[in-house]
């Protein structure tokens, strides 16, 4: 949500959030995470909703805030391990 009220610094635009635009922004971002949740990863919509988080958090909280650098590190891969094949499935294996 970066509107008027940014000054354009060597081609990047930087934004001063005020407490009621952030805590819109976040609030949209979570109301956003059940539509998501349903999205493919890596998808042109879940890419667009993580490239705008982080960019949120880095503008709120800073590159080195352990917000920004928790969101950063999520790898969006489902965690465990799984197994193919096997007697119901032979030529899975």
């Amino acid at each position: 949500m970066v509107s008027s009220g940014g000054s354009v610094s060597d081609a990047t635009v930087t934004f001063k959030w005020t407490l009621p635009l952030a805590l819109s922004e976040l609030q949209s971002l979570i109301n956003e995470i059940p539509r998501i949740r349903n999205a493919e990863r890596f998808s042109a919509e879940h890419t667009r909703w993580a490239m705008r988080t982080l960019q949120f958090l880095e503008q709120v909280f800073g590159q080195n805030s352990r917000f920004y650098l928790s969101f950063a590190a999520l790898t969006w891969n489902e965690p465990g391990s799984f197994i193919v094949g096997g007697p119901g499935d032979p030529e899975g294996a």
